[in-house]
């Protein structure tokens, strides 16, 4: 059951209610910092997210390994450990570059 946090009543001068403006509790977490240094966006882990730039690289790459479409995102979700390649941190992201760039240059 929600907790009643705050009412705010707006009567006419004679008293007579005129609405009623009720604010509940609903266990939301209002200290979370979600700035952005214009490096990019921020996620909940204070780390700056992946680039549009960094992903479309990321798909290359895995395409010149011949993994393509629907395959090549489950396998970027599975490397970066995220279930939205969006949620990806730009540090995890270079990483997985530097490996795909690697692993490239092995075939």
């Amino acid at each position: 059951m929600k907790e009643n946090i705050k009412c705010v009543d707006m009567k006419t001068s004679d008293g007579n209610l005129i609405f009623r403006f009720e604010i509940y509790d609903k266990g939301v977490n209002t200290t979370a910092k979600h700035s952005n240094n214009g490096n990019g966006r921020k996620n909940g882990n204070n780390g700056i997210l992946i680039t549009g730039k960094q992903k479309k690289y990321l798909f290359r790459l895995l395409t010149d390994q011949g993994v393509e479409d629907d395959e090549a995102l489950i396998e970027l979700r599975n490397r970066l450990n995220v279930e939205h390649v969006k949620e990806a941190s730009k540090d995890n992201a270079n990483k997985l570059i530097k490996e795909l760039l690697a692993e490239n240059n092995e075939e």
